[in-house]
């Protein structure tokens, strides 16, 4: 697909690459790199804030996002990698601890804020990504084991859930 892209962004008015703008075309690709992270902490309305990566692809947005809500730490190699193939296909990729875990505040109890219990974390940090400028308003979960399960607590209990999940 990126090559598709780079072909047709190339094409003169004729439809033909030419050249110079081809060659254009692949210094601009081969000088991208991986987008930053930025991270922010979420406040729920409980006033307990949880740390969250964004990763945003280059170009202008908005754009689709896929989401992960962990027990099992944001940062790392792994998530990292994770957000740079998301943010190579287009994609924004956000990955947060869950409340009281890592660098989330407040009680480390499983699942309690995933969107049936007191807490609504879940369903907040939705709302909160939908309302960015960079989120076209379609979101996708991803992640197994805990990753899915804080996946399905969500989506049964948030009238605008996700747009998908990857359980």
């Amino acid at each position: 697909r990126q090559v598709k892209a780079l072909f047709k962004s190339a094409a003169g008015s004729n439809g033909s690459v030419t050249f110079a703008s081809w060659l254009k075309e692949v210094e601009a690709y081969g000088k991208q790199i991986a987008p930053p992270r930025q991270t922010v902490n979420i406040a729920m309305s409980d006033g307990i804030r949880l740390a969250t990566d964004i990763y945003l692809p280059a170009g202008k947005g908005p754009f689709p996002v896929a989401l992960t809500r962990t027990p099992y730490g944001r940062s790392g190699k792994n998530k990292a990698e994770t957000g740079e193939r998301f943010t190579g296909e287009g994609y924004a990729y956000v990955v947060q601890d869950m409340r009281g875990r890592f660098d989330s505040e407040g009680e480390s109890i499983p699942f309690n804020g995933c969107g049936w219990s007191e807490h609504k974390d879940g369903i907040e940090t939705l709302a909160w990504i939908r309302k960015q400028p960079w989120c076209n308003g379609k979101i996708g979960t991803i992640g197994g084991s805990a990753c899915g399960i804080t996946q399905n607590l969500m989506a049964g209990a948030a009238t605008n859930g996700p747009t998908a999940q990857y359980i």
